[in-house]
């Protein structure tokens, strides 16, 4: 008997686990079917738990941020624009991360702690036991966005983690915190509510979807993705996430190269490279990476300052145009906004493809 109530325990922890992952990870689905076999055997070798499966620790950055280690990375996870959705909208990064510590800034950090990670065979990771500790301390469902802290001292390099920091600070992450931070975060980038500072990003923005009472952040974390999957993709993950590979190559292929074309690659590298590092100067552990820095061939990928102001405008093309606190979401609004949403997730996975392979695959 204490052997099938055992069973029946570890078989619900599962489905709690799963559901948790499809919550989050339709971008790293998507990303998943785009990568190379050296860019697999790179994230087999950081995620062997996973078999290097990014789509299932998509959602560690969520799961983790109110434990003690990472209790300073809500930030990270959104940058507020100051404009006026539905009216104007226009991300400019030096306005909207003023002291570095927000997600862009951080999809640059811990892709340079990726890159850095790659010339010396990812030898400094940190241990199983840090990771276990820091699932078992975090069992939050909903994100809450947090507001930038004081920075704080940077610490002195070193290969193993760090212990937890005081409340708001950010300790010095390891690769393999950097690869699920990074996973996670171009996921919310383009998630165009974490561009938005109207209503803290619709968290405070009243909403009903069918039967639900929500916010409008939740409706577009997730509301309107899990309908389409229960209503297109008969409530199959891998089902949605190969139609829209398949979508990527018969609809969106002339046009999906630009996704990835940067054009700080052929702006004033040296300029750019600059404002990052003096903002870096100021954001707690975050060593933030210009450009050139970065090398050439991941700056040609990776511009989520670039990829915002594209996201922010969906803030005025669609998420707030036609909100209403008392209209139902799920019927005129879920049905005019479900095709740019579900290309802006092939959009994402894109990105992140490209990205990953810039890092483990350069040659590529």
């Amino acid at each position: 008997m204490k052997h099938i109530l055992s069973l029946i325990v570890a078989a619900a922890l599962a489905l709690s686990l799963a559901a948790r992952v499809e919550a989050w990870g339709r971008i790293a689905r998507v990303t998943m079917l785009q990568l190379s076999d050296q860019t697999k055997s790179a994230l087999r070798t950081l995620l062997p738990e996973v078999n290097g499966d990014i789509a299932r620790v998509s959602s560690w950055a969520d799961e983790i941020k109110r434990s003690p280690r990472y209790s300073g990375t809500g930030p990270l996870h959104y940058s507020d624009a100051h404009d006026d959705p539905p009216h104007a909208c226009s991300y400019i990064y030096a306005r909207d991360c003023p002291d570095g510590k927000c997600v862009i800034s951080a999809i640059r950090s811990f892709t340079e702690t990726l890159q850095n990670a790659t010339l010396t065979g990812f030898g400094a990771t940190r241990t199983a036991e840090v990771e276990e500790e820091s699932m078992l301390e975090s069992r939050s469902p909903r994100r809450r966005r947090r507001r930038p802290q004081r920075p704080a001292p940077k610490p002195a390099p070193t290969g193993a983690p760090s212990p937890p920091p005081p409340h708001g600070q950010l300790p010095a992450f390891t690769p393999i915190e950097a690869l699920k931070f990074l996973v996670h975060l171009v996921q919310d980038v383009h998630q165009p509510l974490h561009l938005s500072g109207r209503d803290r990003g619709g968290n405070d923005a009243v909403a009903h979807f069918g039967r639900r009472t929500t916010n409008l952040h939740s409706v577009w974390d997730s509301l309107m993705l899990e309908k389409a999957v229960r209503d297109d993709y008969q409530g199959d993950e891998d089902y949605m996430a190969q139609a829209l590979h398949a979508k990527l190559e018969l609809e969106w292929r002339a046009e999906a190269p630009a996704w990835t074309a940067c054009p700080v690659a052929n702006a004033d590298r040296a300029a750019t490279s600059a404002r990052f590092a003096m903002q870096g100067q100021q954001a707690s552990h975050l060593s933030l990476a210009g450009p050139s820095s970065l090398g050439a061939h991941i700056d040609t990928v990776m511009c989520p300052e670039f990829w915002a102001t594209g996201v922010d405008l969906l803030n005025c093309n669609n998420v707030w145009l036609h909100y209403s606190e008392s209209a139902d979401l799920a019927g005129e609004y879920y049905a005019e906004n479900k095709a740019v949403l579900l290309k802006s997730v092939v959009m994402g996975g894109v990105r992140l493809a490209a990205l990953l392979e810039a890092v483990f695959n350069p040659s590529r």
